[in-house]
């Protein structure tokens, strides 16, 4: 004797209703992660790979030290598990705003959902950027302690991508044990790979060594000292400063008796400045990205890296030979 149609109909019911709370369990076992930074994300996409959803709030073709808060970044943070941040108050002035507003205190700074990725950097200070060995000052932030501040574009430095991939796998693992040795393996991963193209970078960039070089904005210190290029001056006096009539004069002089054949700039810094500079020094400006970016073509660190180290050696070689 078959089985009857009905109870047919209704296991087929149950099973539907089996699947359908399955994916419902799946979806809300993902690990909801928001990066301040269109670059932290694609570096949390990779260490947590399907077992997250990444939200990103600056896009990496924007100015991070212009950002306005939007109502959507509370909204997004409110549902947030894990926010990753670049610290060094590279946020400052904005994230606070928009945390105070999202009322999610499980990823304030000192929680367990708050990630800081500048945590275990050897950061360059500020003040005597030029100067090997100058302490970092302190800075008491009320956290029950203090933190050390330096330079917050330590990012650009390619081989800090681990420690940033590190510090992001630790609190998944944290806030998702069930799941550590994945994230782990992917960090795993993830590392060998950038030791490898880090390898080449630093090969490519050897020639290279003592040339002399202008910044825009303080910005490219650590890809700077990394490869041992001499960053003489910048056209901001002060980080996000214009530069007076008076400090461009002087600007120039240093520049022409120090033979500076190359300026560096972000691709959303003032055109106009950097072609003016260019003009009196005769140096050729480079703007570069400085950040992961689907809009620009660039979707991980090893495409952005790529494509800063194929534009730098040629400019750089340019400027050698002229």
């Amino acid at each position: 004797m078959g089985t009857p149609l009905y109870l047919k109909s209704l296991m087929l019911c149950l099973s539907t209703l089996c699947l359908l709370i399955v994916s419902i369990l799946h979806v809300q076992a993902e690990i909801n992660i928001v990066a301040t930074t269109e670059h932290y994300g694609a570096i949390a996409k990779i260490v947590g790979a399907e077992k997250v959803k990444v939200s990103v709030l600056v896009k990496g073709s924007q100015n991070p030290h212009a950002v306005e808060v939007k109502p959507t970044y509370s909204v997004l943070l409110n549902r947030a598990d894990l926010l990753v941040t670049n610290g060094q108050l590279l946020e400052v002035g904005w994230l606070d705003i928009a945390l105070v507003n999202a009322r999610n205190p499980h990823i304030t700074p000192g929680e367990e959902g708050f990630v800081d990725c500048s945590l275990g950097i050897d950061l360059i200070p500020y003040e005597f950027q030029e100067i090997e060995g100058t302490p970092l000052f302190m800075l008491n932030l009320g956290m029950g302690g203090t933190t050390r501040l330096g330079n917050h574009h330590y990012w650009l430095d390619p081989a800090n991508s681990e420690i940033i991939a590190r510090n992001i796998a630790a609190k998944l693992a944290a806030v998702d044990p069930r799941h550590a040795t994945f994230y782990q393996a992917n960090y795993d991963r993830f590392a060998t790979r950038l030791a490898e193209k880090v390898q080449q970078w630093d090969r490519l960039m050897e020639p290279f060594k003592g040339l002399p070089i202008v910044s825009y904005h303080r910005s490219w210190n650590y890809l700077a000292k990394r490869h041992g290029l001499r960053v003489v001056a910048y056209i901001e006096p002060k980080e996000t400063v214009p530069p007076s009539a008076a400090y461009m004069a002087t600007l120039v002089d240093r520049m022409k008796k120090q033979g500076v054949k190359l300026i560096l700039a972000e691709l959303y810094q003032n055109k106009s400045i950097v072609q003016e500079v260019a003009r009196l020094t005769g140096a050729t400006p480079l703007f570069l990205p400085d950040s992961v970016s689907e809009d620009l073509g660039m979707r991980d660190v090893f495409q952005l890296f790529d494509r800063i180290y194929q534009d730098l050696s040629q400019a750089l070689q340019a400027a050698k030979t002229s």
